[in-house]
């Protein structure tokens, strides 16, 4: 895969790792982890279905790239979960 790729892929994550907004709503998220995130997404398959995603198509974004996989939805959800545990 090329490596513009996993580059915006890493950005994307380290996005919604940093709590920033994505998105035109007003959520604010707590900060996770960045290496952990990356690494669980990695073991999941969802770091290899966004990759896929931003590979193949022709218009994504940040959001999009997010939604093109469940799998790392529901993990970055989990992650702010245990983080305001």
């Amino acid at each position: 895969m090329e490596k513009w790729v996993s580059d915006f892929v890493r950005t994307a994550i380290a996005l919604k790792a940093s709590g920033l907004r994505t998105s035109n709503d007003n959520n604010l998220f707590v900060q996770i982890d960045t290496e952990e995130l990356g690494a669980r997404l990695k073991t999941n398959g969802g770091l290899t279905e966004m990759m896929t995603y931003v590979a193949l198509a022709d218009n994504f974004s940040i959001r999009s790239t997010w939604e093109s996989s469940e799998i790392a939805i529901q993990t970055l959800q989990e992650m702010r979960a245990e983080k305001n545990a």
